[in-house]
């Protein structure tokens, strides 16, 4: 019987003791921090761009070209090659058609970039190529179409927007939006560091929020594409 009521005590206890515990706080999630700098291209891919287009490091992106007078001016041309990966992308009220490209630079590397290629704002409408039978809801298929994966296309500055360390937007011609022109003098003035890099081959990195933006856009033919490997998307 003391023996019966001893293991009782015992048995009330630990049930005592178990309700006693405190219920543990919910674990809290992690903070991810997003990351400032875009990642470069995998190394596969990287060595298929310099194995095929290594040859743009040599060629000023800042440089005289002749006319169709015959007179000396000066442009900028930047080639890039579209990683396939083709979105809309909302800045205030501007609704932006943003290429991933890649660009190579001097330190081995290529790295990613986000171009441009059109925008919209309300009713009106920017897009430097587009084909002119594409609605307004077909921009993003064409698009997308158009820069696919391996694509090479360029952007340039005529003489009256180039000089050597960045775009003169104040001089686009007559069509080119007062408030694309805004947003592109902005990001040029923001990420300027950068841009003198990106126009002498030398990046050494890419800010997540650059966006290449009021440029001259044109393409390669179709020949001129490059095979690459697939990647995983960011």
């Amino acid at each position: 019987m003391k023996q019966t009521v001893f293991f009782g005590l015992i048995l009330l206890l630990g049930l005592s003791a178990c309700r006693a515990q405190p219920t543990p706080a919910p674990t809290a999630a992690p903070t991810v921090i997003p990351d400032p700098f875009r990642p470069t291209a995998p190394e596969a891919v990287r060595d298929e761009l310099f194995d095929q287009v290594g040859f743009f490091l040599t060629n000023p992106v800042y440089r005289d070209s002749l006319s169709s007078s015959g007179a000396v001016v000066s442009t900028l041309g930047l080639p890039l090659i579209s990683s396939g990966k083709v979105e809309r992308h909302q800045s205030g009220e501007i609704t932006l058609y943003l290429v991933d490209a890649y660009v190579l630079s001097k330190d081995q590397n290529a790295y990613r970039i986000w171009v441009a290629v059109g925008a919209e704002k309300g009713a009106e409408a920017y897009f430097p190529i587009l084909n002119p039978d594409a609605s307004a809801e077909d921009r993003l298929t064409w698009l997308q179409t158009t820069f696919y994966r391996g694509r090479i296309f360029s952007l340039y500055a005529p003489p009256s927007m180039a000089s050597p360390n960045q775009v003169n937007f104040n001089g686009a011609p007559e069509d080119f939006p007062a408030w694309y022109r805004d947003l592109a003098i902005e990001q040029q003035e923001k990420h300027q560091s950068y841009l003198k890099r990106l126009l002498t081959w030398s990046l050494q990195e890419v800010p997540s929020d650059w966006i290449l933006a009021g440029w001259m856009v044109s393409l390669y033919s179709d020949d001129k594409s490059l095979t690459l490997s697939g990647e995983t998307s960011e």
